[in-house]
């Protein structure tokens, strides 16, 4: 997909593989990107909990102390969802979108939905202890990241376009459909549940 075959008069395209600086600079913008995202779901996800469940009369139901309870559990579990989904859809995420990134798998073929999974839950965990798991990075000759050596993938460079715009349009229709469900359930339980 990514190599051409080789030919008397054509070499093969070699792999510019992502250096720390761009893929933290893809990883901020990302991070963004996600709260934003996940901001959104909780304010829409928040009103949804509320107009179904909420009982004037019972004050022992605190509603924002549950969620901030749980809430590092579930910013976990929506990034890993956040980013396997992408990966494994168009090898991209927003951020590496934006700063013309893609990841494959160390053959330079698409990777698997596993593999994309993988990666994105173990990202985390390279970051803690300021980034330990990054420091490989800089002795690898693929500049693989702890997490990339597990799941078996590689950041490269890519100048190709026909990703993105399917990248940018799903990102709206989520976006979109989560809007439109939250209000749907609001609307339903105003009008018929009162």
């Amino acid at each position: 997909m990514d190599q051409v075959a080789s030919s008397p008069a054509q070499e093969p395209i070699t792999q510019v593989y992502a250096g720390f600086f761009i893929r933290l600079l893809a990883f901020l913008l990302d991070m963004f990107l996600f709260n934003i995202f996940v901001a959104t779901l909780g304010l829409y996800l928040g009103l949804v909990v509320y107009f179904l469940f909420h009982n004037p009369a019972d004050t022992t139901y605190n509603l924002s102390q549950i969620i901030f309870d749980f809430g590092y559990y579930l910013d976990y579990i929506f990034y890993v969802l956040y980013s396997s989904v992408f990966l494994s859809l168009f090898s991209t995420t927003p951020g590496k979108f934006l700063c013309k990134l893609r990841v494959l798998g160390e053959n330079n073929l698409r990777i698997s939905k596993t593999s994309s999974v993988l990666r994105s839950s173990l990202q985390p965990f390279s970051m803690l202890l300021f980034g330990i798991g990054y420091v490989s990075m800089f002795k690898s000759s693929k500049k693989q990241a702890w997490h990339d050596k597990v799941a078996k993938t590689v950041v490269v460079r890519t100048s190709d376009s026909k990703h993105y715009i399917r990248t940018i349009l799903l990102s709206i229709a989520i976006y979109a459909g989560l809007v439109i469900f939250a209000s749907l359930v609001v609307y339903f339980r105003n009008t018929y549940l009162k």
